[in-house]
């Protein structure tokens, strides 16, 4: 009887060790398998996000690169706004009328867009650079005066002057009649603070100032304009010999 004891007791303990390292292994194995699970969730979240990050970069870069472009086409397409004229600037300087009259004939736009860099209309370019041939310019100039708005002659270049304050700074009487032709209120406009008649009287052009005077509202003539004209055209000895205003 006693051996039979012994031998059952010596069986439940084999199965309870068997039991335990049972246990201790499914509990090992478990543990392992969490760390490994642990371990793939770390390694997939920061995959994610190296991901997330990445295309962020990405986007940003883009988008950066995307302006770039955008400012890159600007740039270019304003220079080729004015290469589109560069011809037309060089017809003009050579007083090459006719040429002139023929590329605007193709290119009407010519007639009421800045032409170059500085703002220069067409008008501009043709008072500044009439030479020799002053009878074809200002013809030329009457013509195409004619196709625009009034308006249009109001324009200003960068040094802030219209097409008549231009003319009477260079003494070009007969471009400016056939601009106020077109434009009655042109002589009114101030440059910079400065009548197209004070400009022709600072320069000290007679026939100019003489023209001027007879068109420009006879209200701008007086107080403070008034006086800084007579101040001019006494500095260029014109006022008492030819005008007395």
């Amino acid at each position: 009887m006693e051996e039979a004891n012994e031998a059952k007791q010596h069986k439940d303990d084999e199965t309870n060790t068997i039991s335990k390292q049972d246990k201790e292994h499914q509990a090992t194995t478990k543990l392992d398998h969490d760390k490994e699970l642990t371990s793939e969730g770390v390694a997939t979240g920061i995959s994610s996000n190296t991901i997330h990050e990445n295309r962020n970069k990405d986007e940003t870069t883009e988008a950066v690169e995307d302006d770039l472009d955008e400012q890159t086409t600007e740039e270019d397409s304003s220079e080729d706004d004015w290469s589109a004229y560069w011809p037309l600037c060089k017809m003009i300087q050579e007083n090459d009328w006719k040429c002139v009259e023929d590329f605007v004939g193709d290119h009407p736009e010519a007639l009421t867009t800045k032409i170059s860099g500085d703002s220069k209309t067409i008008f501009h370019y043709i008072a500044n650079f009439t030479r020799d041939d002053v009878e074809g310019a200002v013809f030329l100039i009457d013509k195409l005066a004619s196709k625009v708005h009034p308006s249009t002659l109001e324009q200003e270049s960068s040094a802030g002057l219209t097409v008549l304050s231009l003319c009477a700074i260079i003494g070009n009487t007969r471009a400016s009649q056939s601009l106020v032709k077109y434009n009655t209120n042109l002589p009114n406009v101030c440059s910079n603070q400065w009548l197209p008649v004070q400009d022709a009287a600072v320069y000290g052009h007679k026939d100019t100032v003489q023209y001027l005077v007879q068109v420009t509202t006879k209200e701008n003539l007086v107080g403070s304009q008034g006086a800084s004209l007579i101040s001019e055209l006494i500095k260029s000895n014109l006022y008492g010999q030819y005008f007395r205003i």
